[in-house]
């Protein structure tokens, strides 16, 4: 009997070292069939859409205006705007005249100066028109010296 009693132990410690040998080889040989068998492959292109606006501005992103020499209060100049779109993509645009602040100079443009262009040889004109109110008639105004600027902003439309 006593043969049976101290055979039990034995066979528990050899079943428990091999389960954790088991354990052990299985966590290795797991992760080695893993990173052996995770393949990936891709392949992928783009392609930037083509973004070319003109205008009459002349590249000139201000352009300064030329000719209010001889604008005197009560008078106003005109000038034509155009931006033409030859992009792939739709373009909103905007006009902004603006200047120092020395004359009381007053802005307007057609159709606010803004608008969406389609892609393709789409284009559109507005007129800007620069006036010096008639009730601006003060003598600190002779001689002072004002620059006017016209801004073209285009950006992509999503």
């Amino acid at each position: 009997m006593k043969k049976l009693h101290n055979r039990a132990p034995l066979l528990f410690r050899i079943a428990l070292a091999l389960l954790c040998l088991l354990l052990v080889t299985s966590h290795y040989t797991g992760g080695l069939y893993a990173r052996y068998v995770a393949v990936a492959s891709g392949k992928d292109s783009a392609r930037v859409a083509k973004f070319a606006v003109s205008s009459n501005l002349n590249g000139a992103t201000p352009l300064v205006l030329s000719g209010l020499e001889d604008l005197t209060p009560g008078a106003s100049k005109t000038y034509k705007l155009e931006v033409k779109n030859d992009s792939e993509v739709s373009v909103f645009y905007r006009f902004e005249a603006s200047c120092l602040g020395n004359l009381p100079l007053k802005f307007e443009i057609t159709s606010s100066g803004a608008g969406t262009l389609a892609p393709g040889a789409a284009e559109a004109v507005h007129t800007l028109t620069v006036t010096w109110p008639s009730s601006a008639k003060d003598v600190s105004l002779a001689g002072e010296i004002d620059i006017v600027t016209v801004t073209l902003t285009c950006t992509q439309v999503d």
